[in-house]
This record gives C-alpha cells, sequence and structure tokens, in this order.
C-alpha cells in the first residue's frame, strides 16, 4: 500500500496533527512580538478549527518598537509585557464571536505559560496539545482539573510527505528507505531544526502510522531490515527485547554468545580477567564487563 494513502486512511488523527504544527507555524508569522513568535488554534473534537490566535499587543493599538522585557531571561518579569499571549487570545476570539470552547482542543506551538493554563481551564477546553516546551510547570494544574496535557514532536507534515515517498518496495515489503542513514545503518531525518533534532526513520514511521510512541521504547524489526520503515514490519518493544533479538538472529557482536553462555561466562569472571574472557569469546571487554556486573545477564537468561 501506499505510505500516503496508508498514513492518511489509518491514522487521520495522526495527519491533522503534524498538519496544524504546520498552521501554527504559519499563525506565528503574524504576530508583531519582538521576543517569541507563538500562535495557538481551538478545535473541536473531530479537527474542525473554530478559533485561533497568535500573541501580540492589544487590539488596535501600537505595536512595540522595542521590547520591554530585553535583559530578562524567559518566564521573568512578565508584568512588564502588554502582548496577550496566543492560548488568551484565540479563547477570547471565540468569546467574541459567541462560540462556546467547552470540550474542544487547544494546540499552541509552545507549551502554556502558568496565566494562559489558568484561562484555558477556565474556559472548559478538555485537552492541550503542544509541540515545543516553555519554562513552566503546568502539569500539575492541568492534571488537577482532569485537563489533557500531551506534547506531540514537532514533525511537519509537508516534511513527513517528502520523506515517506523517498522509498522503494522490495520483495518481502519492506519500504526501504533511500535517505540519510546512522552509522548503524537506519533511515534518519531531521525532525527539527532548531535546535536540531533526528530521528530515526522507523521511530518516526511507527509514530505516524500507531500512534503514541512510549519513552524509552525500543522499535523494532519483524523483518530485520534496518532501512525499512513500513510499519506491518514494526512493533514496539524494550531494550531487553532489542537484546534477546539481536542474540536470537544473531546479528551483531552479541551474536557471538548465546544464552548457554551466559552462567559459564560469569562462573569464569571468579578467577579470569576479563580481557582473557572476551578474547575466548572473540567479543569486546565492554560486553562482558555488561555480562558480570549484571547489566545484560539479566536481559539474556532463559525465562
Amino acid at each position: 500500500m501506499d505510505p500516503i494513502k496508508k498514513s492518511s486512511g489509518n491514522n487521520n488523527k495522526k495527519v491533522k496533527i503534524l498538519f496544524f504544527s504546520d498552521t501554527l507555524r504559519e499563525l506565528a508569522e503574524r504576530t508583531s512580538c519582538l521576543r517569541r513568535k507563538n500562535s495557538a488554534i481551538i478545535t473541536k473534537e473531530d479537527g474542525t478549527i473554530i478559533s485561533s490566535g497568535f500573541n501580540g499587543p492589544p487590539r488596535h493599538s501600537n505595536h512595540c518598537l522595542v521590547c520591554p522585557r530585553d535583559g530578562f531571561k524567559s518566564g521573568e518579569k512578565l508584568d512588564l509585557c502588554r502582548g496577550v499571549h496566543s492560548e488568551i487570545n484565540a479563547i477570547v476570539n471565540a468569546a467574541r464571536n459567541g462560540i462556546c470552547v467547552k470540550g474542544c482542543r487547544l494546540y499552541t506551538y509552545y507549551k502554556p505559560c502558568q496565566n494562559c493554563a489558568i484561562s484555558i481551564i477556565n474556559s472548559g477546553i478538555s485537552k492541550v496539545i503542544y509541540y515545543e516546551d516553555y519554562n513552566s510547570d503546568v502539569e500539575e494544574i492541568f492534571k488537577e482539573s482532569g485537563i489533557v496535557l500531551a506534547k506531540e514532536f514537532n514533525i511537519s507534515y509537508y516534511n513527513v510527505k517528502r520523506w515517506i515517498e523517498n522509498y522503494i518496495i522490495n520483495d518481502n515489503g519492506c519500504w526501504v528507505w533511500q535517505g540519510g542513514t546512522t552509522k548503524e545503518g537506519y533511515g534518519i531525518v531531521d525532525v527539527n531544526k532548531c535546535p536540531r533534532k533526528t530521528m530515526t526513520m522507523n521511530r518516526v514511521s511507527y509514530y505516524l502510522f500507531n500512534g503514541e510512541l512510549p519513552d524509552n521504547s525500543s522499535i523494532l524489526h519483524r523483518c530485520d531490515n534496518r532501512l525499512c520503515f513500513n510499519p506491518d514490519h514494526l512493533y514496539n518493544g524494550t531494550a531487553i527485547d532489542n537484546v534477546r533479538d539481536m542474540i536470537n538472529r544473531n546479528r551483531q557482536y552479541h551474536s557471538k554468545i548465546t544464552f548457554e553462555d551466559l552462567d559459564s561466562i560469569l562462573e569464569k569472571s571468579l578467577t579470569m580477567s576479563k580481557y582473557d574472557i572476551a578474547k575466548e569469546y572473540g567479543v569486546s571487554y565492554t560486553t562482558i564487563w555488561y555480562l558480570c556486573n549484571g547489566s545484560l545477564p539479566n536481559y539474556l537468561r532463559k525465562e
């Protein structure tokens, strides 16, 4: 199946979330704020946009020629600023037009500040999605109020379309990545330009097609092809699953060590140096060090 059609058909909500991030970028360009460009949109549950706003001075007032908060850190001396934050502007714009935002979702580029969080809670919005962190601790107040606060990857929808067209399909049904790779042989893409952040293409694909990407998860291949990003060939696992998979498939230096070798290595470590054990098994000293210090044996022992 074509990746574009698959992404649109099977995970339409995720595609909309990516599209909203691009919408926020374009909307933020309208602000006259000299310090930070931010924007917000409010949508219904089905993704219909009902209101929007960007940060800046009050309606019909003059734009700032010099920022009064120059020289202060982010989040400091907010009382000097006469601008209105984008989240509040989006809520106010909805109110001016007689639109109820109760039960709606708010998308904003940066995590809301404390004042915006209070306004969001009082407005009845049920979920807040943001893409970049901000110097604020609003998680607890949202949790107390029963509002979901979620951070999504800052990935451009247009970049995604370009990425997932850059592939060929082999005889095994793998979507073989044709772009840049890591030194380990995985496809890699930039998901943020400044500061630069990269992700492997198998993680990007899992996130796009299968939904949430759990923290500290390992996205494993059923096909054993590191360049493949076909979501049907990917599954979520742990570091333990990854090590087991490497041994079972005889990949990398761990392939020289079997489950049966583990007890023998631990026994030999009582009388032999780790360097000698590594030489005997044809692996690195680091591998034996981890085995003898309890990191890998727990991962690799038979259950």
